[in-house]
Formats: C-alpha cells, structure tokens, sequence
C-alpha cells in the first residue's frame, strides 16, 4: 500500500481466506484506513507493527460499503502489515 496511490483491489473468496498487504511506516507518523465497496456484511482488520505487535485487530461492520479505521499513530518505522478476513461463513 502506498500513501495517496491508487487503490487495491482485493477479493475474499472464502471465510477460510486471509487478505494481507504492507506499507511502510514512520514512528510517531498517523495512519488512517478506508476500504470502500465492501459487499462482506462483517470483516475482521488486524494491522502488525514491524516487531510483530498489534496496532488493532478489531471486527468491522460497513457502513453504506465502507469501513474507517480512524488516525492511528505508529510506534516504530519499519514495514506493517494489514490483514483482512471475513468472519464467519461468507464471501465479498
């Protein structure tokens, strides 16, 4: 994921399947996420630090498709990933 860029595209084809990008992060810099066009009625979030701690892990439910992860501060610079699953028995 790069700041400002153009979107990702992802797709979850089962509820078994785990969805996982990285972006680079800088200490003491904030993040905000937006998923747009969500079509899973609830997704599971989970974004790691480069040390392999959890920032957040949380369950999401869209609204009008969307899900905002509001501004989150990071704590080291490095590479984090963000993960994405659905929960439950479903698909988007």
């Amino acid at each position: 994921i790069t700041p400002n860029a153009a979107p990702q595209n992802i797709s979850i084809a089962d509820d078994s399947q785990v969805v996982s990008l990285c972006f680079e992060g800088t200490v003491n810099k904030n993040i905000s996420v937006l998923l747009e066009n969500t079509t899973l009625p609830s997704l599971n979030i989970k974004i790691t630090s480069p040390s392999g701690n959890v920032i957040t892990s949380q369950v999401y439910s869209p609204v009008n498709g969307q899900v905002f992860i509001d501004r989150t501060q990071l704590f080291e610079s490095g590479t984090y990933f963000m993960t994405a699953s659905a929960t439950g028995n479903q698909t988007g």
